[in-house]
């Protein structure tokens, strides 16, 4: 049986919409649940954009937090992750490893350098979020596309994340959640190349540890709008 959690939550928001404006969910996985029957949700939240306060351009990537199955009576909880004052602080996703460390990824603007990056932070115990346990993936002049951002756990609690920037995916993995590979090409031939503002891509890790990557490319001929998927895959190892 299905419930509806989203409602649920938009009632748990609404107690912080006069503080926050709860702007964005990541379009990868912006959600996990724990082996105790937690679920965990990952978002971006702003001040800019409240109705009833200043216009207080202050950004955060947040997670929250409520026990399931999910009752309109359960306790809630919600965590800052990362904050600050820069034009970008967003699309955050969030993976469980089976020893219920929370990992997380999102978009980061660092406005004194123009400088973007892929961000990656980890806890043993969702409260306490702190950049001793951070890593920066990737940082450039190049923005990553926005939302577009994948984490995800196999079985040996390899983490895998991916993301996009212009026409390129990238790929990298962590066993350690401190040392990271090299940054792979997932899509590297020039088959799906296309302008960056038209496709998207997720990642995820299936029960044998085989990596999806699967994109969409839209082209327009002239009049005439079509789609195509693309997915490529490997394994986790080596």
């Amino acid at each position: 049986q299905w419930t509806d959690w989203k409602q649920q939550y938009a009632d748990y928001f609404q107690d912080y919409y006069e503080d926050y404006n709860i702007s964005e969910y990541g379009y990868s996985r912006c959600w996990d649940d724990d082996s105790n029957g937690y679920m965990y949700v990952t978002y971006e939240a702003d001040r800019m954009k409240g109705i009833y306060l200043p216009k207080i351009d202050y950004r955060y990537v947040q997670i929250a937090v409520q026990y399931l199955p999910s009752t309109e009576s359960g306790d809630h909880s919600h965590y800052t992750i990362d904050e600050g004052d820069n034009d970008y602080l967003d699309s955050p996703v969030v993976a469980i490893d089976s020893n219920d460390r929370v990992h997380v990824a999102y978009r980061r603007y660092i406005d004194a350098t123009s400088e973007w990056q892929v961000v990656y932070r980890w806890t043993d115990d969702v409260t306490s979020w702190s950049a001793d346990n951070e890593t920066i993936i990737y940082a450039s002049e190049w923005p990553p596309e926005w939302r577009y951002i994948s984490i995800d756990v196999d079985s040996q609690d390899r983490i895998h994340l991916t993301f996009k920037v212009q026409s390129k995916i990238w790929y990298t993995r962590s066993s350690n959640s401190t040392d990271w590979l090299e940054l792979e090409w997932v899509n590297e031939s020039s088959e799906g190349l296309i302008d960056s503002a038209d496709y998207q891509q997720w990642m995820f890790v299936d029960k044998d540890d085989q990596v999806h990557v699967i994109w969409m490319r839209k082209l327009v001929i002239p009049t005439v709008e079509f789609g195509t998927l693309y997915h490529r895959w490997r394994k986790a190892t080596p």
